[in-house]
């Protein structure tokens, strides 16, 4: 039997999880992720910590001589745009920007007026936003310019640890994909963009595939983790785009549902015709981590969120069973609006309010508000070929309700995977492709792939939630200049 780890160095929590070639769980560690917050909402994690922590975890999960003599390979997932600078020797000169960290939101301003929306949108497949790794670049040039200077690689976070382990730097084309530097179609780094940017390609790691073989665990990583000196390491990629590829979201036809604290919705497609007409209307889209696909991808920033900001603030109470709770809309922009609308001037509202609501009408209002919002990006993405069911993965999928709510919404079945560690399982088989174990995206997801719960939508709700769901779709705009307003008080 051969076994394979994914390792997860999630924005939360840092994970490394052992399978055997059919995905079942072997052994797994997790930790929290040595992440140092500022009260102006900056954030960053230590270098240092983050690969001693993911030397710790390992350890633990080869403690046991005779699986660590059979691990076939080993590939990294997780947050893709954060980003740290190495110097010549491989050491960091200053943390990892956090991805969403706010101190580089006047650059979307700069790439908007010098260089155009509609042209970043046509090489990367990306809108302009400030999370990506890019803006981090630009921001160390012009705020530490020692730093900069001494600077002769640059990595996410993926390829860091990768690194770490092989001693050879390389960045996968998902992952490439998250830096608005990457041109979409040629896999490979755009001269305009890095011209444009003033950043030298010399700094930026080579693109390769994902499963890719990097190199191998050196002696001295070996020594740290509790590998074995010669154990292969493979090119892992994006946290949401491996959970899809565990999940057998490969083409149309179903759709990933990865919901938390914000909730991704993702869909995989080998037309870039299409791909380039999602980007530019403004969803996010790149290289799937599957051979030959992109995936296309809208989110709602507020979606776990808004739900737990209802429950801490009002109400812990179970929501009401009352269809279309008895007229009650709610729209979950607590963070700005969604795919493919994401301005962050518009805010959340509650309308339809009469004397007879109580609290769980409204908690079931915020259910059917995020499945609303999760339905507009979903037919936007899935235009000319609707899916055949949701793939639900992430902490969301614990919330029963929301989950039968979103089923009724959107009139699709939602399966839950049996294994619900789908990002590192993803990662996990980009390894095992690249030993040759399975002989594709295809059979690593058909070996793995197992269903633990299907949530089937309820009859006699169509007609009332596609009636409510018309009226959703007119309150954004409706509202949008009262937010406007709102924004100047």
């Amino acid at each position: 039997m051969n076994y394979l780890i994914g390792i997860d160095a999630g924005t939360t929590n840092q994970k490394v999880i052992l399978f055997d070639e059919e995905g079942t769980v072997v052994r797994q560690a997790s930790r929290p992720s040595p992440l140092t917050a500022s009260p102006d909402g900056t954030a960053v994690y230590d270098a240092h910590a983050v690969w001693e922590q993911i030397c710790a975890l390992l350890r633990e999960i080869t403690s046991e001589d005779g699986h660590r003599r059979q691990i076939a390979g080993i590939a990294v997932t997780g947050m893709a745009e954060a980003g740290v600078p190495l110097s010549k020797s491989g050491e960091a000169l200053y943390p990892f920007i956090a991805w969403y960290d706010p101190r580089t939101v006047p650059y979307t301003a700069w790439w908007n007026q010098h260089y155009g929306a509609a042209n970043i949108a046509e090489i990367t497949g990306l809108r302009v936003q400030h999370i990506f790794s890019v803006n981090k670049l630009m921001w160390l040039r012009d705020h530490l310019p020692e730093v900069y200077r001494q600077m002769t690689m640059w990595a996410c976070m993926e390829d860091f640890i990768a690194f770490r382990l092989s001693g050879v730097l390389k960045m996968d084309t998902s992952i490439g994909s998250r830096t608005m530097m990457m041109d979409l179609q040629r896999q490979d780094w755009s001269p305009a963009i890095l011209e444009a940017a003033g950043i030298s390609p010399e700094i930026l790691p080579e693109l390769v595939p994902s499963g890719t073989r990097v190199g191998q665990v050196t002696t001295a990583a070996a020594a740290k983790t509790g590998l074995l000196a010669g154990t292969p390491v493979y090119a892992g990629g994006h946290d949401h785009v491996c959970g899809a590829l565990a999940c057998g979201v490969l083409r149309p036809g179903a759709v990933l549902d990865s919901s938390g604290t914000a909730e991704e919705i993702l869909a995989a497609s080998s037309d870039f015709g299409r791909i380039q007409t999602l980007g530019a209307e403004g969803f996010n889209v790149g290289r799937h981590v599957a051979a030959g696909r992109y995936y296309m991808a809208g989110g709602i920033p507020a979606s776990g969120a808004a739900v737990d900001w209802f429950q801490n603030q009002f109400s812990p109470e179970p929501a009401s069973d009352r269809p279309a709770a008895e007229g009650l809309l709610f729209l979950p922009h607590l963070r700005g609006g969604s795919s493919p609308e994401r301005n962050p001037v518009s805010r959340g509202a509650f309308l339809g309010i009469r004397h007879f609501h109580t609290r769980a009408d409204f908690q079931q209002a915020v259910y059917e508000g995020l499945s609303f919002e999760f339905l507009q990006s979903l037919l936007h993405l899935t235009e000319g070929a609707p899916p055949e069911k949701i793939i639900a993965i992430g902490g969301g999928t614990k919330n029963r309700r929301w989950m039968e709510t979103k089923a009724d919404v959107t009139g699709l079945p939602i399966e839950i995977p049996a294994i619900q560690e789908s990002t590192a399982l993803g990662a996990a088989l980009l390894a095992g492709i690249g030993a040759g174990i399975y002989a594709s995206a295809e059979d690593a997801a058909a070996r793995v792939y197992r269903v633990g719960t299907t949530i089937r939508p309820k009859e006699g709700l169509r007609e009332a939630y596609d009636r409510k769901f018309s009226v959703f779709t007119q309150v954004y705009d409706t509202l949008l200049p009262l937010h406007q307003e709102l924004s100047q008080v």
